[in-house]
């Protein structure tokens, strides 16, 4: 039995049940915002990644997936309601969120959770779009913010990893510092041709075309390859493979221009 700041509100569950029993069941979003204990530790206490390990654990039997966590900074609107988290979980049904409680995992992750928790609202959000299709939605939203030679934040895990075929392994803030060169180096954004995202659990590949023009006038175009990992609605790792030769011959001569060294 759930502890009083957990209690399960069974009129909403009772809906939820019908809905399923009724054949209108389909995948779901649950918004839950979760007010900590201090001896949680969050956001990097033992306590707390125990929990949100052993949450994870869960959601890979029931088939969801947490979309995106986000510490909750403040709050614009509204009674003041001390919430620390706000977690969007994708659920791939309605009846695989009422299964939860008797999965494999269960009861590790609710005595954590009872352990972690002080308060918590779950809402439920309707339908959802699958996760797939949200990285493929991220994977695009990536290629128009590289158009326009600008990689926000909001975009990237804190520890994001990118890799390229000409420069190998780089920080979050010098891929970032490359994408920002690479909109210096444009007479005007680049133009990036999709052909194909392919996606898969946490990853995803794009095949692409890209076309345009360099400032000092040279045409440019390449083909591509790039390899994407996604953690919690974000991206955590992309791997760049294109044609070395093209950027040899057009970029990386601009590049040491724009940067001062003799070409």
């Amino acid at each position: 039995m759930s502890p009083d700041h957990l209690k399960r509100n069974e009129s909403e569950l009772a809906a939820l049940r019908h809905d399923a029993e009724a054949g209108r069941d389909g995948p779901v979003l649950m918004l839950n915002l979760n007010t900590y204990k201090a001896e949680a530790g969050f956001p990097d206490g033992a306590p707390y990644r125990a929990y949100m390990d052993a949450l994870a654990a869960l959601l890979q039997v029931s088939g969801g997936r947490i979309l995106w966590r986000h510490p909750v900074l403040g709050q614009m609107v509204g009674e003041p309601e001390a919430f620390h988290e706000a977690l969007g979980i994708w659920y791939p049904s309605g009846q695989a969120f009422l299964s939860q409680p008797t999965m494999p995992g269960a009861e590790e992750s609710y005595r954590l959770r009872a352990q972690c928790v002080e308060r918590a609202t779950i809402h439920r959000c309707g339908a959802a779009e699958r996760p797939l299709d949200a990285h493929k939605a991220l994977v695009r939203t990536f290629f128009a913010a590289l158009a326009n030679g600008e990689l926000p934040d909001a975009l990237l895990t804190d520890d994001m990893i990118g890799w390229s075929t000409t420069q190998g392994t780089m920080s979050k803030a010098s891929y970032q510092n490359v994408i920002g060169l690479l909109g210096r180096m444009v007479a005007e954004p680049l133009t990036f041709t999709i052909d194909a995202i392919t996606a898969e659990d946490d990853r995803a590949l794009a095949e692409v075309r890209s076309a345009g023009r360099l400032v000092d006038g040279t045409g440019y175009a390449n083909t591509y390859v790039f390899a994407f990992r996604f953690r919690e609605g974000r991206i955590c790792s992309i791997a760049e493979h294109f044609n070395a030769l093209v950027v040899q011959d057009t970029m990386i001569p601009l590049m040491a221009k724009l940067n001062g060294a003799p070409a």
